[in-house]
């Protein structure tokens, strides 16, 4: 977004709120939204002010644009029990499993997945591993883009520090 779709997406908030309005709130409000929100087409972050508006009472936060829109985007996340519905019934067809499902599917193992005897606990491990990875995902995905890529390149950087061989001392 530009900064005057900003302006734009800040007075339908301040229609609703026109208490909040002063000369210094604009301000804070503008700096943050430029550093926070910037990333997320005009017309998305609109749609998603508007459904904040709409179901909320209070004055929209950040993190509350972000996650209306990123609904709007990708939709309600998928429950752990469809999620292991799809592990179970798609066997090595991994091509048309969503992300998380795969990552969850590699964490546990197809083998030990498929071949459990203990199904209940297997299930149970599932949900823990399934919630936790949908849950750094949805964080991810929640983030601005460039703060996205620095995590992902400190991520690799950090990785890559872990493999650099120890010199040993004479």
């Amino acid at each position: 977004m530009t900064p005057t779709e900003i302006k734009s997406l800040m007075d339908v908030v301040y229609a609703q709120w026109p208490e909040q309005r002063n000369s210094q709130n604009i301000k804070n409000l503008a700096t943050l939204w430029n550093a926070t929100l910037a990333d997320i087409p005009y017309e998305l972050a609109k749609q998603a002010v508007v459904k904040i508006l709409c179901t909320s009472k209070w004055f929209p936060k950040v993190s509350e644009i972000r996650e209306a829109a990123l609904d709007m985007v990708q939709g309600q996340p998928i429950t752990w029990g469809e999620a292991w519905d799809m592990a179970r019934h798609n066997g090595w067809m991994m091509e048309g499993l969503p992300k998380v499902v795969r990552e969850t599917i590699y964490a546990i193992g197809y083998w030990q997945l498929s071949n459990s005897t203990n199904q209940e606990a297997m299930r149970a491990q599932w949900r823990d591993i399934y919630q936790d990875k949908q849950r750094q995902r949805r964080e991810h995905d929640l983030l601005p883009a460039g703060l996205q890529r620095q995590l992902e390149n400190s991520n690799n950087a950090a990785r890559l520090i872990t493999q650099v061989p120890q010199l040993e001392e004479a």
